[in-house]
């Protein structure tokens, strides 16, 4: 596998990962869980009481949302690194893939396959 292609799956696998979503899916709260041996702050307070006064489904759109922001972010970057000439390997990034490093990432992302 090239390391684009590694790259590009590497990120697909972080636009997966959100801590956040993940502590309020298991929590139902977004803030750390150590709040005994440190107070949380004025603003994670009020953050975790927000989202405990929200249904289960609520929270739940709320990960969601998280998780969709954080793919988002990803592929606003990789949409733009073409303009910056960068390249991987001597070669540049948008002619390393099937399509544009974007459109690849959102592939992998929808569990796609690489063509070749």
């Amino acid at each position: 596998m090239t390391g684009y292609r590694r790259l590009i799956d590497h990120l697909a696998g972080l636009a997966r990962d959100c801590v956040l979503a993940d502590r309020i899916e298991r929590s139902g709260h977004a803030e750390r869980s150590n709040d005994d041996a440190l107070a949380l702050s004025a603003d994670e307070a009020e953050r975790k009481a927000v989202l405990l006064s929200m249904t289960a489904d609520q929270q739940a759109v709320v990960a969601a949302l998280l998780r969709q922001e954080r793919a988002g972010a990803i592929h606003d970057v990789l949409a733009n690194l073409p303009a910056f000439g960068l390249t991987l390997d001597g070669q540049p990034l948008d002619a390393l893939g099937d399509e544009q490093p974007h459109w690849d990432f959102l592939a992998r992302l929808d569990g796609d396959r690489w063509r070749n």
